[in-house]
């Protein structure tokens, strides 16, 4: 017996994934958040085809979880918390507008310091903004994903009934 041809599926999934990856940038890129732009340039959306599912799957940099999630510090539960890098501070500091600038503030490796010591008494807030994206994205595409697969199965239906 042949299979299922899901062409349509396909490619109302394929148009979900980059829909999600663009809302997401967009989240991110509101109010100005992005540093360094790493995360968003480098991100990339798929779906993955298997025997008996189709996975929208977004590639992003490992930190975005900590964009998203943020951080607990020692007194917001996490009490092991350690000292965050401050050389990541430091390049952040130097990129992200608004933070002071040299003519501002004569040791930027001081604010570092002193950014990463309120991080790891306080942790960090997180943004949910793939989170808020995946659900603005879903309710968008919910209808065109069923609408794709019933004209999947309705060619495939055809098809059988032809032979």
């Amino acid at each position: 017996m042949e299979l299922m041809n899901l062409d349509n599926l396909r490619k109302v999934l394929e148009e979900y994934a980059e829909a999600v990856r663009q809302e997401y940038i967009a989240n991110l890129e509101r109010d100005g958040r992005p540093a360094s732009g790493e995360l968003i340039n480098t991100m990339t959306a798929r779906v993955e085809y298997g025997d008996n599912a189709f996975e929208v799957v977004l590639n992003l940099k490992e930190y975005w979880k900590y964009i998203e999630y943020g951080t607990k510090g020692w007194y917001t539960g996490n009490p092991g918390r350690k000292f965050p890098p401050v050389s990541k501070l430091l390049e952040w500091i130097q990129i992200k507008p608004g933070f002071p600038r040299p003519a501002t503030l004569p040791e930027q490796r001081s604010l570092a310091y002193a950014v990463a010591h309120k991080i790891q008494q306080f942790g960090t807030k997180g943004r949910a903004d793939l989170t808020e994206a995946k659900m603005n994205v879903t309710e968008r595409y919910r209808q065109r994903i069923a609408e794709a697969l019933g004209h999947d199965m309705r060619d495939y239906i055809r098809k059988i009934a032809a032979k």
